[in-house]
């Protein structure tokens, strides 16, 4: 088990453990409250062949070959391009946001420098810091910075 805040990663052996996991959560949800959010969880299955998908516990069923797995907040698939896409899709989507979202207010260049170091380059940092950030995204997000600030005034 890796956990860290609400996010939680198990790695039960067979399904046998997985019964066993779900079983003791619930026991463990009627004394404290605390409930698993099922809708949320997935499952795959790292040791087993390739584009095999069996459904454990009703649990949402990931294949690795098409879909992404996330644990905390990075995705994992045996196709790279799913997961860097995934990944890097997302944060530049979330800072095109918080682009948008403060682009109408008339602020100085040092407060849109604070702005973009703080709520848009966060958010894609941590993940380019795990992996090789692909060229279409630089190219997006260079193509998104002369659309929204123009190549002479914009942050660089």
């Amino acid at each position: 088990m890796s956990a860290y805040a609400d996010d939680a990663t198990f790695f039960p052996e067979n399904e046998s453990s997985m019964i066993t996991f779900l079983q003791t959560f619930d026991i463990f949800s009627k004394h404290s409250g605390l409930l698993l959010n099922k809708s949320k969880c997935e499952v795959c299955g790292i040791r087993v062949k390739r584009g095999v998908n069996v459904a454990l516990s009703g649990l949402k069923c990931i294949d690795l070959i098409k879909e992404c797995i996330r644990i905390l907040g990075v995705s994992y698939s045996y196709n790279e391009e799913c997961s860097k896409n995934a990944d890097f899709i997302e944060a530049v989507k979330k800072i095109e946001n918080v682009v948008q979202t403060w682009k109408c207010r008339n602020f100085t260049f040092s407060a849109i420098i604070t702005i973009f170091k703080s709520l848009a380059f966060s958010k894609i940092v941590f993940i380019s810091v795990l992996s090789c950030v692909p060229t279409c995204i630089i190219d997006r997000l260079e193509k998104f910075r002369e659309t929204s600030y123009g190549t002479e005034k914009g942050p660089k």
